[in-house]
């Protein structure tokens, strides 16, 4: 029995993936959330050995709206799992005290992303400082399977979007953290500018889902060029 969360949703759709190919499709059984379920998996479990020895995987997806249920539910289906892999995939953070009291027998697995500084740092070239030399000399210090490489475009529009709102004094900018807020004001770039890179960002997003000729640090290496 297994418990899987986290905020890397790419580990953890891997490690389904991976768990799936080890059983035959037609003994894999999926369920949503334990409201609609519950019934569903007890059955399956406790006639699981009355009709079928092959071993089984068992997936339920829980929900936030579950999160008070979860321990009951796992220490009433312990008792019945029999040549069956059962695992619970949390749509919330499991926090200690839930863990200390969940049986022994449970293997806890928690996926969470890296927090990526590079990003960050080289979108503070770009938007704050307006230094393009500095964030494409940062950039070529990355590998092409990076997580910068991935998330720039969306901390890109962040940045870009959070800096037009402190600029226009729109309702949006009462709305950013004090910190983030401190260092975006910092910005030197006009508002005509950042309207213009926002359309980039856009197809910079576009690009990189779908250009097959270049890698996508030519992309975005690309982008850094010829939009400041």
């Amino acid at each position: 029995m297994q418990i899987i969360f986290g905020d890397d949703k790419v580990k953890i759709q891997s490690y389904i993936s991976n768990s799936k190919n080890k059983f035959d499709k037609s003994l894999i059984y999926e369920f949503q959330g334990l409201s609609k379920s519950e019934l569903d998996v007890k059955d399956l479990l406790s006639s699981n050995a009355l009709f079928d020895d092959r071993d089984k995987l068992v997936i339920v997806k829980v929900e936030q709206a579950d999160k008070s249920r979860i321990v009951d539910f796992i220490k009433q289906t312990e008792v019945l799992v029999n040549k069956t892999t059962l695992l619970f995939v949390l749509s919330y953070k499991l926090d200690a005290a839930t863990t200390k009291i969940l049986p022994k027998e449970v293997e806890i697995i928690k996926f969470e992303e890296k927090f990526d500084s590079q990003s960050f740092d080289i979108c503070d070239c770009l938007f704050i400082r307006n230094d393009k030399k500095s964030a494409i000399s940062k950039l070529l210090n990355i590998r092409e399977d990076d997580a910068t490489v991935f998330m720039f475009a969306s901390l890109a529009q962040t940045y870009v979007r959070n800096i037009l709102s402190i600029k226009l004094k729109n309702e949006s900018s009462t709305k950013i953290s004090p910190f983030f807020k401190s260092k975006l004001q910092n910005s030197k770039l006009e508002i005509s500018s950042l309207k213009k890179i926002l359309e980039d960002i856009y197809k910079l997003e576009f690009d990189m889902k779908s250009n097959s000729y270049k890698s996508k640090l030519q992309v975005l290496q690309d982008f850094m060029i010829y939009s400041f």
